[in-house]
């Protein structure tokens, strides 16, 4: 556990000071930039017995006007799954998972304003009458951020995969390698428009280090992509990677909706 520690800390510190490619606007809005380390809260959900959808993102919308009138906004965004690893005799255990991305300063202050101030208590306690969710708090920092497509649009698809580093390897061998993947993805992005690594701050102790998360706009986007890696040679630069520097997960895909997209 140490040892996962060290090299978490280790990759982080690297994470932030590493530069990566990207275009010349840098604002994703929320007080996000794709050219820092930004924090992501991931609320995995389980809706309560009787409540609906609606129910959930009416709440939502309470929380948004909240969030907005007391300047803690965050980027929102909810996933479900649409290729999954799950089966009849491994069904999800979840619903959906909700992201909510800003400044690490405003997921403090956010936090702060929710829980000392009545308002702030009353949605927190409409929110487990509504659901059961266990919160993770990670860092997050694009590799490869088209801007352009990451502003608008309210449907696509975010391909994951958890990996942790091989041992013999140091975050500085990774990073190499990110960056170098990070080049190719700009010459050519296969239809994704996005590339970002999670690593997990609080709560991931039943994690890897790591998490890729790819973004595309719509499924023919993603079939791209798989078309690339399938049959155009594309799984050996996967295969160089998860053979000589990480150990990953198979790949799933998510289906994400943005709810909040604030300026």
């Amino acid at each position: 556990m140490i040892k996962k520690t060290t090299i978490l800390s280790a990759f982080f510190v690297l994470f932030l000071t590493n530069g990566v490619l990207k275009g010349q606007d840098t604002d994703l809005g929320a007080g996000i930039n794709s050219d820092a380390a930004f924090a992501i809260q991931a609320n995995i959900c389980r809706l309560n017995d009787g409540i609906t959808m609606e129910r959930y993102e009416a709440l939502n919308e309470r929380y948004f006007k909240w969030a907005k009138k007391n300047k803690v906004e965050t980027f929102v965004a909810l996933q479900t799954p649409h290729f999954q690893h799950g089966d009849f005799d491994n069904p999800p255990s979840y619903d959906f998972v909700e992201f909510m991305a800003a400044p690490f300063d405003i997921h403090g202050k956010g936090w702060d304003k929710l829980t000392e101030s009545k308002e702030g208590q009353d949605i927190l306690n409409e929110w487990g009458e509504v659901s059961t969710c266990y919160m993770k708090m990670s860092s997050a920092y694009f590799n490869y951020a088209n801007e352009e497509e990451l502003n608008v649009g309210d449907s696509r698809y975010a391909e994951w995969n958890w990996c942790s580093i091989r041992e013999g390897k140091s975050p500085d061998d990774l990073i190499a390698f990110h960056n170098n993947a990070a080049r190719r993805m700009k010459e050519n992005p296969n239809g994704a428009i996005g590339w970002l690594t999670m690593v997990p701050l609080l709560g991931g102790g039943n994690y890897p280090t790591f998490a890729h998360v790819v973004l595309y706009p719509d499924m023919e986007s993603v079939m791209q992509s798989k078309k690339v890696e399938a049959a155009e040679g594309g799984w050996r630069f996967r295969d160089e990677y998860e053979t000589e520097y990480a150990e990953c997960s198979d790949p799933m895909l998510m289906h994400e909706k943005v709810y909040n997209r604030p300026k």
